[in-house]
């Protein structure tokens, strides 16, 4: 590797790591959400039936 491209490198990595972080992060946000969404359905009585139409 050539010493004028190292910056590039080392740049294409910290935004890939910050991508993957951010990506991961929205996952576990949203299935927190989801979780919770499902707790409070299944503590008011939601049942099956009643989603489903």
């Amino acid at each position: 590797m050539s010493e004028d491209h190292w910056g590039y490198v080392v740049i294409a990595y910290a935004v890939t790591a910050a991508t993957v972080l951010v990506v991961a992060l929205r996952i576990w946000l949203d299935h927190r959400r989801l979780a919770a969404t499902l707790a409070r359905l299944e503590r008011d009585g939601a049942h099956e039936e009643d989603v489903a139409g």
